[in-house]
């Protein structure tokens, strides 16, 4: 799966100025949230419609390759009944969600020069993502599959001594690194972790238990080759990390030595 993460730095920092805007907007959608059963494509039920995702995960869809997708917080348009047939979006698990036709919300919207301003940026840095996205992928080989999981507080997402059968990468949210349950780092949104013992096949060094509500992609090994083709930016990320962390173990062997 291609991420925003795979994007150029200017894109990236597009993508940050999203949630203030959208926060501006859900004072908009006055109606309760509506549950989604999993695995539901609402393109169909929710046709011309503005959503905001108040729980759980949507993958986007063009004929039958995924593109994106939209987590809690995002909002995002569905297309009018019968107007792309080409575009799903599909429950990733059990989801809620907000929902106002689009007439009625561009009305809405435009009732407020301050909420009118702040819908208008938070689309064309949608279009602009979107944009770099399928320019992203129009090269690409058939798609890896795509696993996202959500871990809530105090979820292990990693445990340590099993075995390394996926490597992880962070989108959404933070999580603790434990080792004999003592406490030496974090991971933070679009870090990769688990690279190490995934590599190696060695079982797993340390624990990962989620500290806020985590939204997590897990690769499993098998289409790990279609990750190296398919998101070098990934890779190359993953080959930092690894230098990383082997310059820190080296600074303390170096201190241990010096002291001893």
């Amino acid at each position: 799966m291609l991420t925003i993460y795979d994007l150029d730095e200017n894109t990236q920092t597009l993508k940050t100025k999203c949630p203030a805007l959208a926060q501006q907007l859900y004072v908009l959608f006055l109606s309760d949230a509506t549950f989604v059963k999993h695995a539901t494509d609402i393109t169909g039920l929710y046709a011309d419609s503005v959503l905001l995702v108040t729980r759980g995960v949507f993958k986007m869809f063009y004929n039958d390759k995924f593109i994106r997708f939209y987590k809690v917080g995002d909002i995002f348009c569905t297309p009018a009944n019968g107007a792309d047939t080409s575009i799903k979006i599909v429950s990733e698990m059990a989801s809620e969600i907000k929902m106002m036709q689009s007439g009625q919300f561009i009305t809405v919207v435009n009732a407020s020069p301050e909420k009118s301003s702040a819908w208008f940026e938070y689309s064309q840095i949608q279009y602009q993502l979107m944009t770099g996205i399928c320019a992203a992928l129009i090269n690409n080989d058939k798609a890896y599959d795509i696993n996202l999981k959500t871990f809530y507080s105090g979820d292990h997402i990693i445990t340590e001594d099993e075995f390394p059968d996926c490597l992880y990468e962070m989108v959404d949210g933070t999580a603790t690194v434990l080792v004999k349950g003592t406490e030496i780092g974090q991971v933070n949104p679009s870090e990769i972790f688990g690279e190490v013992s995934f590599l190696t096949g060695l079982n797993r060094t340390a624990s990962v238990v989620a500290k806020t509500t985590c939204l997590v992609q897990c690769i499993d090994g098998q289409f790990f080759s279609s990750l190296i083709r398919q998101r070098p930016a990934m890779v190359q990320k993953m080959a930092k990390t690894i230098a990383y962390r082997l310059s820190e173990v080296n600074d303390k062997l170096i201190r241990i030595k010096t002291l001893t």
